[in-house]
């Protein structure tokens, strides 16, 4: 394919002026329950479990970079069928996922935005919108137990595939911690240094030029996008040993996540203290999905 195809302009008016920050990665699971098993056996610190008024919940981990992991379950189902008739894309994009073969994965990736509303306007005019804006508040706890109302806006694009969606988020009153217990972790890490994706058609790759506004640079049979705080990295052709995902026609997939670590040595005596499973690839560390992690981890010396 041709990288001219994939190269889009910021738009006037959207409202990361610059280069776009991720700010959380959607990771669908089966129970809350076994994904806070399996990241703390991974060394992260994670989050008290906390509920949408859509009938989802997620148990957080959160990093000192200001970016986060959503592992996200259903809660109530009837609620969440309510919320996809009543519109809700965010409902309705994990229940695809969900039945598209997928129990557990990594299923969205989330841009940082200061105006949600522009955003949406934007992939309407750009022909990419995947639904409705979301607008909706819910109530949050923090490390100290004190509680308050947080409100969000979301925006959504359409990346032309049933196994991955991508979305902006405005935080109206919410802030993220950033210091603290709540983001230090027993491996080191820091925050995000990549996310790895998959696809087989150029579509879904053009429709995601187009939300992120950036420039993809070809690298050995993939398309890097450098965001502002992590590398956005789509193979169109990747090693079954490395593909655990279910195979597609078409459309992106989620693959992996890179973390950055203070240490990895200190990181790699962390895995091997709880007996977890590990390649070494030079100074990487890299762990298969298993149940509660539905994709691929890696580890890197920041």
């Amino acid at each position: 394919m041709d990288n001219g195809g994939l190269q889009a302009v910021l738009p006037t008016g959207a409202s990361f002026l610059t280069t776009p920050n991720i700010d959380h990665l959607v990771l669908p699971v089966e129970s809350l329950v076994g994904a806070r098993k399996r990241w703390q056996e991974l060394g992260f610190t994670v989050a008290p479990d906390a509920f949408h008024p859509f009938g989802t919940s997620n148990a957080c981990v959160f990093f000192s970079d200001g970016t986060y992991l959503e592992p996200l379950a259903v809660q109530d189902e009837a609620l969440a069928g309510q919320s996809i008739t009543a519109g809700n894309c965010f409902v309705e994009k994990d229940r695809t996922f969900r039945q598209a073969g997928a129990r557990e994965g990594f299923s969205a990736f989330v841009l940082r935005s200061t105006d949600a509303v522009t955003d949406d306007e934007r992939f309407r005019q750009s022909g990419i919108s995947a639904g409705n804006r979301l607008d909706f508040s819910r109530t949050v706890v923090d490390e100290n137990g004190s509680a308050s109302v947080a409100s969000f806006r979301l925006a959504f694009a359409d990346l032309d595939s049933s196994s991955f969606f991508a979305f902006t988020c405005q935080r109206v009153n919410a802030a993220l911690p950033t210091a603290g217990p709540s983001v230090e972790h027993r491996n080191g890490a820091l925050g995000l240094g990549a996310l790895f994706l998959a696809a087989e058609a150029p579509k879904g790759i053009e429709n995601l030029a187009t939300m992120l506004g950036v420039h993809a640079q070809a690298k050995d049979h993939k398309h890097v996008f450098p965001l502002g705080n992590c590398d956005v990295e789509v193979a169109m052709e990747i090693a079954p040993e490395l593909d655990h995902t279910p195979r597609y026609p078409t459309g992106l997939r989620g693959i992996g996540i890179r973390f950055r670590v203070r240490n990895i040595a200190e990181t790699r005596a962390a895995l091997q203290e709880a007996s977890i499973p590990h390649e070494s690839s030079g100074e990487r560390l890299i762990i298969a999905p298993a149940q509660g992690q539905g994709c691929i981890v890696e580890f890197v010396q920041a």
